[in-house]
C-alpha cells in the first residue's frame, strides 16, 4: 500500500513531463481570446490583465461599431490597437494611463474625403491622388496623402484647409 502511494506522485510527473516541455516552447503563438459576435476576434501580444482597463474602454466608445480582427499591443509608450474597420486598416494609440493620444486609418485615394480631395486637387491638378493616412486626435481630422504623376511623388499634410509638402521625390517614370 505504501508502494502505491509513493508510485502516485511520480507516475503523475512522468505523465506531466510532456505538458511542461511542451508548454516551454519558444514557437508558442499568442493566446486568442474570442468575444461577441462569431468571427470577432480579439488578440493581444500580453495577458488581458495586463492591459489598461481604461484604453480597452476608451478604445470601444470610441470605435463603437464593425470593429474586427482587433489586436493590442502593449508598448513603452502605452497601448496600440491595430483593427480593420469599415473594410479598413486602423491603429489607435492609448497613453500608459489609457488615454486615447491618436488613431491612424489607411485607404486609397479615391476614398478620400470630398473637401480634402477637392483641395488636393486644385492645387496640384497633374498628380492622382494615390494613398491616404488619416490622422484623428479626437478633435480634428488631418490627412497625409500621397499623389504621383509620371514625374513626382509628394507627400502632402492637408489640415485646416492648407496643404504642406511634406516630402518630394523623383518617380521612376511609373
Amino acid at each position: 500500500m505504501k508502494s502505491c502511494l509513493l508510485l502516485r506522485p511520480i507516475i503523475l510527473g512522468i505523465m506531466m513531463i510532456p505538458a511542461f516541455t511542451i508548454a516551454q516552447q519558444e514557437n508558442v503563438s499568442p493566446a486568442a481570446y474570442r468575444y461577441g459576435e462569431p468571427g470577432a476576434t480579439f488578440s493581444s501580444n500580453v495577458p488581458l490583465n495586463e492591459l489598461n482597463i481604461h484604453a480597452y474602454k476608451h478604445f470601444h466608445r470610441i470605435f463603437s461599431s464593425g470593429v474586427t480582427a482587433e489586436y493590442w499591443l502593449k508598448t513603452a509608450d502605452g497601448f496600440q490597437a491595430s483593427f480593420m474597420q469599415n473594410d479598413r486598416q486602423h491603429k489607435a494609440y492609448f497613453d500608459r494611463h489609457g488615454y486615447f493620444r491618436f488613431s491612424l486609418s489607411y485607404y486609397e485615394g479615391k476614398d478620400i474625403p470630398r473637401l480634402a480631395g477637392e483641395l488636393v486637387r486644385s492645387r496640384y491638378p497633374d498628380y492622382r491622388i494615390n494613398v491616404v493616412t488619416e490622422i484623428y486626435d479626437g478633435e480634428k481630422t488631418s490627412y497625409l496623402v500621397r499623389v504621383v504623376n509620371t514625374t513626382n511623388v509628394k507627400t502632402l499634410a492637408v489640415y485646416d484647409g492648407q496643404i504642406e509638402v511634406m516630402e518630394e521625390m523623383v518617380n521612376g517614370g511609373r
